[in-house]
């Protein structure tokens, strides 16, 4: 029925015409995706050093949460460093954000207390990457926040997951995580003279599974994939860092456009 008005002349341009009005009148609500409920609230850093990264944070009941109603109208993109610059970081312990009123003052913190909690080399090289790739940018507010040691039992106490870094990217709803592992970290074992090769095997294996584990749990919690630098990677730092600058710069190739979409539409209609 409705493809029967529509093909009246004065119906069609009055519909599309109130349509096209609401549609500006709430640009920024119509135009982004609510993410799932799951990334409403990210949670970084160790356990002496946790902070939350909200979309509209609102402390109610002596803890963190979201303002749902605020969510879409938020007038960042979401997990970029417009959004931090505009909301600041949660500390858990503190009813109100820690605020950055600028970008030199963000950058100053990445580096001085993001990069310097972290015990790896490898991390704190890269985090030193991403502070000179902000610098460089022509619109650094735009560009997604890369994440620091993202937690995935969130502000649980006991240890259980962490990704050394991770891109939300919402302009291609692109979520990807990163594994700065030699083997040294995940594949070091003692007293291996003194064990058996079934005995090593069954280690191996036990590393190899609670890695995996880590991998599919991000994935099916966040949506989050995982690209791992092992040794051979890491002695190319700057190589590294150019795959992770790919998906912090990457962008929608194309948009859709009302005519392509109408097209579609009323080719089921024939």
């Amino acid at each position: 029925m409705i493809m029967q008005l529509l093909q009246d002349e004065v119906i069609c341009k009055y519909t599309f015409l109130f349509l096209e009005r609401n549609f500006y009148r709430n640009f920024v609500e119509r135009t982004r995706a609510k993410p799932g409920e799951s990334l409403w609230s990210l949670w970084f850093g160790n356990n002496q050093m946790t902070w939350g990264l909200l979309i509209a944070p609102a402390f109610r009941g002596a803890k963190w949460t979201n303002d749902k109603s605020e969510m879409r109208r938020a007038p960042y993109v979401y997990w970029t460093v417009g959004q931090v610059l505009a909301e600041g970081f949660v500390d858990p312990s503190v009813s109100t954000p820690y605020k950055f009123h600028s970008l030199e003052m963000l950058l100053d913190f990445y580096r001085s207390i993001l990069k310097r909690v972290s015990n790896s080399l490898y991390e704190r090289e890269i985090a030193d990457r991403y502070v000179a790739y902000i610098d460089l940018s022509a619109d650094p507010e735009s560009e997604p926040f890369l994440i620091p040691e993202l937690r995935y039992a969130g502000l649980a106490k006991e240890h259980m997951y962490r990704l050394d870094y991770a891109v939300l990217n919402t302009y291609t709803l692109e979520h990807v995580g990163f594994e700065l592992s030699p083997h040294s970290t995940h594949y070091f074992m003692n007293g291996i003279t003194k064990k058996t090769q079934v005995e090593i095997n069954g280690e191996l294996a036990g590393h190899w599974e609670k890695e995996m584990e880590k991998r599919n749990r991000y994935f099916a919690e966040f949506g989050i994939t995982t690209v791992t630098f092992t040794d051979y990677r890491l002695a190319d730092l700057d190589g590294c860092f150019k795959t992770i600058s790919g998906y912090l710069s990457k962008r929608p190739e194309s948009r859709p456009t009302v005519e392509n979409e109408l097209a579609k539409m009323s080719a089921h209609f024939k």
